[in-house]
């Protein structure tokens, strides 16, 4: 196999290339800690932030010593975050739709259901699966496979 030429590397002035990276790049600030939370108009203001993906897990954990004592929640019912208080997770939805800012979640369950109750939410982005889920679904194949063997 024969070497295949590069294309000539030249360097660009930074005020250039600044341009046109931001115009190639899509910037999704995840919203995973309080701070964030009580700083999110300011975060969702930033010029350039093309839509934005709250984590109500992480935020659970982050929020588990100052919550009140966890309640269940029915998880197409919630929100936010399950066993916990919705408020941070709404709080972040609302000022979404203020910004007018594309805002993603989990699905509660990667289900059609759990999909389209995200989305009734509010919700324009919502994952399909975790990649944990990806993991353990693909295991659980291979395994099924190596049994048949």
């Amino acid at each position: 196999m024969q070497p295949q030429p590069q294309p000539a590397y030249h360097a660009e002035p930074t005020s250039n290339s600044s341009s046109s990276i931001c115009a190639d790049v899509v910037i999704i600030p995840q919203i995973d800690r309080p701070e964030a939370v009580g700083d999110i108009d300011g975060i969702l203001s930033v010029p350039g932030v093309d839509a934005a993906f709250v984590r109500p897990q992480a935020l659970a954990t982050e929020l588990a010593p100052i919550l009140p004592p966890l309640r269940t929640i029915e998880p197409h019912r919630s929100l936010g975050i399950v066993g916990g208080s919705e408020e941070p997770v709404s709080r972040v939805l609302r000022s979404s739709h203020r910004h007018s800012v594309p805002l993603g979640i989990d699905s509660v369950d990667g289900s059609s259901s759990g999909i389209r109750a995200r989305v009734h939410q509010g919700f324009q982005l919502v994952t399909v699966a975790s990649d944990i889920d990806a993991l353990a679904s693909a295991a659980a194949d291979q395994l099924r496979m190596a049994r048949a063997v």
